[in-house]
């Protein structure tokens, strides 16, 4: 025969198994994704290229001129371009690559990129 402790021994075993299992759902990524409808397409392949292959990177977002740019940057070794790219995914320019000496990037953007926002980090 059960006594109300039982009962109530069951009740907080299943509390702290959904617990537990929240937590893991939860938190289970090292991954930070703030997801948002205004990122482009080609912003979003590189977020899943880095997510599926555990690159290491950020991806922020920042204004320029009234509209939205997105750097995509590699924090990882040997031969990775950083690409920044606009809302229609024209590439406006890379740094890094092939010794790390690509840089198209032009001064007069990248120097007054204001309102940074990290959209994503891994």
């Amino acid at each position: 025969m059960k006594s109300g402790f039982d009962d109530l021994n069951s009740f907080v075993m299943k509390i702290v198994k959904l617990s537990l299992f929240l937590m893991v759902f939860l938190f289970g990524s090292c991954a930070k994704v703030i997801i948002a409808e205004h990122i482009p397409s080609c912003v979003n392949s590189s977020i899943q290229t880095m997510k599926e292959n555990n690159y290491h990177g950020t991806v922020t977002e920042y204004r320029y001129s009234n509209a939205a740019l997105f750097f995509v940057r590699y924090n990882m070794c040997c031969d990775f371009q950083n690409t920044l790219y606009d809302e229609g995914c024209n590439i406006i320019g890379v740094e890094g690559g092939i010794g790390g000496n690509i840089h198209t990037i032009p001064d007069s953007v990248l120097n007054n990129l204001t309102n940074p926002e990290i959209i994503f980090s891994n």
